[in-house]
């Protein structure tokens, strides 16, 4: 506690998420209520919006979500962060792609040009949204090839944020594709789709668009990344569905 009995902002978020963590969503939507206004009196609003967006996010009531946090005025960069994390989960949750694809862009640019974000939490950060921009992916493209190598990449990645929610959301669309397989079994006349690879490649171009080729690339697979495309498919007897290989250096070649 400040001195007036004040509740510290750390104080506050920590009670809430804990009571959020165990369910107890009245509890915390009581705290909420009660104890926000313990807060510094400058940052009550911006706090009590921000704990409401955790609770309702619990809820699964994802565009309160977003209302909340368009009225939180942050603090520290923590806050930033922390928003930015929570939005591009509801965006997810609400499958507005578009919207969502937008918001990781912009929380990239905002992660690695920002001086005031530590190098820990950079890659954390930078590694969930490389990872929920390739669920966004798979979520519309129904690849449960990719879904398997994505679940591969997040277990045994350690410096990463909302890794539990990120393989929960996993989870979820693994068994969604799991069950369109069963239906294509039982249909055997339906139609499979034709898989196309894209591979990474290590050299690049020059001039202004050099950077988007070599190993730091957005687009593309890695070599040890389209063999296990090649395992997966071997697993489940479905290798004749990759019938096309694509590679290019980069943007606007200049030759």
């Amino acid at each position: 506690f400040f001195p007036g009995n004040l509740l510290s902002k750390v104080t506050y978020l920590q009670i809430l998420t804990s009571a959020i963590d165990v369910n107890e969503t009245k509890w915390a939507l009581n705290f909420i209520k009660e104890y926000s206004a313990r807060l510094m009196p400058e940052i009550q609003d911006s706090m009590k919006c921000m704990a409401y967006a955790f609770l309702y996010f619990h809820t699964k009531d994802y565009g309160k979500v977003i209302e909340n946090l368009t009225k939180v005025e942050f603090v520290d960069i923590r806050d930033k962060l922390q928003t930015r994390l929570l939005t591009a989960k509801s965006y997810y949750e609400l499958n507005e792609i578009e919207t969502l694809l937008h918001n990781i862009d912009s929380s990239k640019h905002f992660i690695n040009n920002n001086p005031s974000v530590s190098d820990i939490v950079r890659v954390h950060a930078h590694n969930f949204f490389k990872y929920l921009l390739k669920l966004s992916f798979i979520k519309e493209s129904n690849d449960t090839v990719e879904a398997g190598i994505l679940r591969n990449e997040i277990e045994k990645t350690r410096e990463i944020s909302s890794k539990k929610w990120l393989l929960e959301k996993l989870s979820e669309l693994e068994h969604t594709l799991s069950i369109a397989d069963e239906l294509t079994a039982e249909n055997p006349d339906t139609k499979l789709p034709m898989i196309g690879v894209r591979v990474k490649l290590y050299s690049k171009g020059s001039g202004k668009w050099e950077k988007s080729g070599g190993e730091a690339a957005k687009f593309g697979l890695t070599t040890t990344e389209i063999l296990e495309v090649i395992r997966r498919l071997q697993e489940v007897g479905r290798t004749d569905m990759l019938k096309l290989l694509h590679l290019h250096i980069g943007s606007q070649l200049t030759d």
